[in-house]
């Protein structure tokens, strides 16, 4: 588990399994679940877990997270949640249910399911 400085963390009940780098949301029992392409994200889990187990997350700030397709490097300045709580590019389109959720920071283009640095700002403005 990295843990950066100037980051937000709080602990909070897995409420099933959970993979690290991945984005989660707070259910209705308030524990911690993996968050899919339309729900909103409350933050990203930084270790794997099963139900039961307490984890932390990161709620905001430099993170890892796990990338669902490219991201290029100098194109693609936000990230957006993508399915089985990874990200994606923001596409900027806004249809449907798009949030994004914080800057990519990675000193690379990346490639699917590669650990990246964003700054995870939660859902932010659009617009």
């Amino acid at each position: 588990m990295s843990m950066f400085k100037n980051s937000d963390y709080l602990t909070r009940t897995a409420g099933g399994t959970l993979s690290k780098y991945t984005l989660v949301k707070i259910d209705a029992a308030n524990q911690v679940t993996t968050a899919g392409a339309t729900d909103v994200p409350w933050g990203v889990v930084q270790t794997d877990a099963v139900s039961g187990d307490a984890v932390s997350i990161c709620t905001l700030g430099l993170t890892y997270a796990i990338s669902s397709g490219t991201i290029t490097l100098g194109t693609h300045h936000n990230v957006m949640a993508a399915a089985s709580g990874e990200i994606q590019a923001y596409d900027g389109t806004m249809g449907g249910i798009q949030y994004a959720l914080g800057h990519y920071k990675h000193n690379a283009t990346c490639a699917p399911n590669d650990e990246v640095l964003i700054d995870f700002r939660g859902v932010l403005p659009q617009g």
